[in-house]
This record gives structure tokens, C-alpha cells and sequence, in this order.
């Protein structure tokens, strides 16, 4: 088995894991290191749900399947707190509705723009709280990768909690 995410890492197929702050630093300004870094998650992710060597011969539709199994059907409120900890964000409060609009978020290396990380992860946070359903995960996910290098940076933080939560739920 793969080792699970803890407050200072997450786990990366094939290579060393990649810290958390690296990945929102990444993700708030729009670098396709963001999306690799998703990418290798998912492939750790994987490789623990199914115990497969190679979790890249499982087709799509499997890993899926096997994910949407794995996660709570509602919004785990703890283990968003924790992931909150994990951001730094955890002595600020949840807002009722995200700070910026979803667009905000698309193309920021393109728009050579970053963004507050914190502001970020909130919106991220409340985008999953108002979504949580295992088609929305996949929808992050797809749009991620499909638009790669132009993709929207709260898409793969979303993302990114959505396998923190498989993950946890699976301890």
C-alpha cells in the first residue's frame, strides 16, 4: 500500500511526496507543476485503492468507480477541517459563499497573475461543501487535465481535497 497524505505531504506515484504548501503555492499562481503534482496524487491514490503495481493499465471508468465507492457520500466536515489546518487556514472563518467568482481562477500562469493561497483554499473548500458528490470530483479532475496549462486553479485544489478526503476515509 501507498502512503497516505499527512499535514506535510502528499503522496506521489513514483516519486517522493510533495508538500502541501508547494502545491497551493504552485496552484495559486497557475503552474503546471499544480497539475503534475495532481496527477502523481492520483496515481498514489490508485495504486492504493486497487494494490495494482501499474495503476495506469486500470481503464477511467474503473478508478472512478473504485473512488466514488471510497468517498463519503456527504461533505466530511473533519476532514475538511483538517485540510484546512493543513492550509493555515483553519483560524479563518468558512465564508458562506466563495470570495471570487470560479473564474477568477482560470489561466492565472497565462494571465501571469497568482492569487491569495488562502483565499484559494476557501473558495476551494466551499466549492466542495456546496458540490460534494463523486461526479463533481471527476468533473474537477477532467477539466484539470483537459485544460492543462489553462486550467482553473481552484478545479485542482478541489481536486486535490477530494482524493485528502478518499484518502482519509480509507484509514
Amino acid at each position: 500500500m501507498t502512503s497516505s497524505p499527512n499535514r506535510d505531504h502528499i503522496p506521489q506515484y513514483g516519486n517522493h511526496p510533495e508538500s502541501w504548501k508547494r502545491f497551493l503555492f504552485k496552484a495559486s499562481r497557475g503552474s503546471d507543476k499544480a497539475v503534475e503534482m495532481l496527477r502523481l496524487a492520483e496515481l498514489s491514490f490508485l495504486k492504493e485503492l486497487t494494490a495494482h503495481s501499474e495503476p495506469q493499465d486500470l481503464q477511467l471508468e474503473q478508478y472512478y468507480s473504485l473512488l466514488a465507492a471510497r468517498l463519503p457520500t456527504s461533505a466530511p466536515l473533519l476532514t475538511i477541517k483538517e485540510f484546512l489546518t493543513i492550509a493555515d487556514c483553519v483560524t479563518i472563518d468558512l465564508p458562506d459563499k466563495p470570495l471570487h467568482e470560479h473564474a477568477f481562477y482560470d489561466r492565472l500562469w497565462k494571465r501571469k497573475q497568482s492569487v491569495n493561497t488562502r483565499e484559494l483554499v476557501l473558495d476551494a473548500v466551499v466549492h466542495c461543501l456546496r458540490h460534494w458528490s463523486p461526479a463533481e470530483y471527476r468533473h474537477l479532475s477532467e477539466t484539470v487535465c483537459d485544460n492543462d496549462p489553462e486550467y482553473n486553479s481552484l478545479n485542482a485544489v478541489a481536486a486535490m481535497l477530494y482524493l485528502y478526503c478518499g484518502w482519509e476515509a480509507g484509514s
